[in-house]
């Protein structure tokens, strides 16, 4: 079913955290649905290309996509009989492919601009795991947890025909394209693989460690991203580590540790979203419980760690300047005794978190976004100067030369700045 409506934002505030004798800021934008729409607790969560939109998948199988900039609800859609374990967008946003579990095992396609499906595979037998668009927007990837017929467990999608063809990945929680699409990332529960982009036949096995590291927790594998040089990638696990591995290596060159969960809620424990920043200099974890860190990857040391609300989805936006979190709903942090956390849970179903608010983020946004640097030395000023309306004036400016993507999270990170 079909739903037009609004929702409601509150302002947005600046939350100081002190843990031990670290003080973490980040600037906080929280999404309260109305009464008109029924979402439950969200699965999955997905920016689209340009940062503007969020596509959350919940619970009771509802999709609602979410305009950032103007406050506004798109479109909510009773999309699937059953929880929506992932979503992703075409590289152009004009849709997005959601992954139903069991017992609705389909994969489905939605028009962005109004909601109405465009294509659907009813049944791949099992939990969707994963989906992934392809960069160039021309296939989709789906897995399941189990295979649909004797062989196979994934179908890819050809995006001008509609057709789908069977192929054989095993049981793939992950999926991510190489930089030069010549390859694919998948995460299987019991190793990681390197696949022939065109044929899907196995390039490279990589071996996970076989050994427990938190026995409340599960050993498999929750994420997996490329390095911007297409040279090496890593793996997010469920029990809280972080695998680098490089293409030529089977196995791991480095190891992180994303959070201190010690529950036995699985979720919470489970990172949630993983991703190289777009110089590859850093890695950024998000985990359930809501740790977020960030490693320098060549060093290996913890550069940075932030303290969000517990969730059980997240992901960053294009440029990694935001996160949006797919917070625990009230009931289950109740379930999880999760009242004694320094973070009280609210009555709400996503969290927007500005990372890192500094000028020197500034400095690097606007490098990646190619902002003039006589333009940033302004915006320095007018941030020292609290001028919002000069600051106002030069985006205003700027968004006739950068992209969507560049101008959101600019936005977002001036915001969060001058809030502090």
């Amino acid at each position: 079913m079909f739903r037009n409506g609004h929702i409601k934002w509150q302002s947005a505030n600046l939350i100081v955290i002190l843990t031990a004798s670290i003080i973490f800021l980040f600037s906080v934008v929280e999404i309260t649905q109305g009464q008109e729409i029924s979402p439950d607790q969200p699965r999955s969560i997905k920016w689209s290309p340009e940062g503007n939109q969020l596509a959350v998948g919940y619970e009771n199988g509802g999709l609602g996509v979410y305009n950032v900039s103007d406050s506004s609800l798109t479109f909510f859609i009773d999309a699937h009989n059953a929880a929506i374990l992932t979503i992703d967008w075409s590289p152009d946003g004009s849709l997005i492919a959601t992954g139903g579990a069991f017992p609705d095992n389909s994969l489905r396609v939605w028009n962005t601009s109004t909601g109405n499906m465009e294509y659907e595979y009813l049944d791949l037998g099992s939990d969707v795991l994963a989906i992934a668009w392809k960069p160039d927007g021309t296939q989709i990837i789906a897995s399941a947890a189990e295979p649909f017929n004797r062989q196979h467990s994934a179908i890819v999608v050809d995006r001008s025909t509609w057709e789908a063809s069977p192929i054989t990945l095993g049981t793939v929680s992950a999926i991510d394209w190489s930089p030069d699409l010549t390859q694919i990332a998948i995460a299987r529960i019991s190793d990681v693989r390197v696949i022939d982009a065109i044929s899907f036949e196995t390039l490279n096995q990589y071996a996970l460690p076989s050994e427990m590291y938190r026995s409340n927790l599960q050993n498999q594998p929750t994420g997996v991203t490329w390095h911007p040089n297409g040279e090496s990638f890593a793996i997010a696990m469920g029990d809280a580590r972080v695998f680098l591995y490089e293409v030529s290596v089977i196995d791991p060159i480095s190891t992180f540790v994303a959070n201190d969960y010690r529950g036995d809620d699985r979720f919470l424990g489970w990172i949630h979203a993983l991703n190289f920043d777009i110089t590859g200099q850093t890695l950024t974890s998000i985990s359930g419980d809501g740790t977020i860190r960030t490693w320098d990857v060549q060093a290996g040391t913890l550069l940075t760690e932030q303290i969000g609300y517990p969730n059980y989805a997240a992901d960053f936006s294009p440029l990694n300047v935001r996160v949006a979190l797919g917070v625990v709903t009230t009931d289950t942090s109740q379930s999880l005794n999760l009242q004694a956390e320094a973070i009280q849970i609210p009555d709400i179903s996503v969290s927007i978190l500005v990372l890192n608010p500094t000028i020197a983020s500034l400095e690097e946004l606007s490098e990646q976004c190619n902002v003039p640097v006589t333009m940033t030395e302004r915006l320095v000023q007018e941030i020292e100067e609290a001028n919002s309306e000069a600051i106002e004036s030069e985006i205003t400016e700027l968004s006739n030369v950068i992209s969507e993507a560049c101008e959101a999270d600019l936005r977002a990170l001036l915001e969060a700045i001058q809030n502090q």
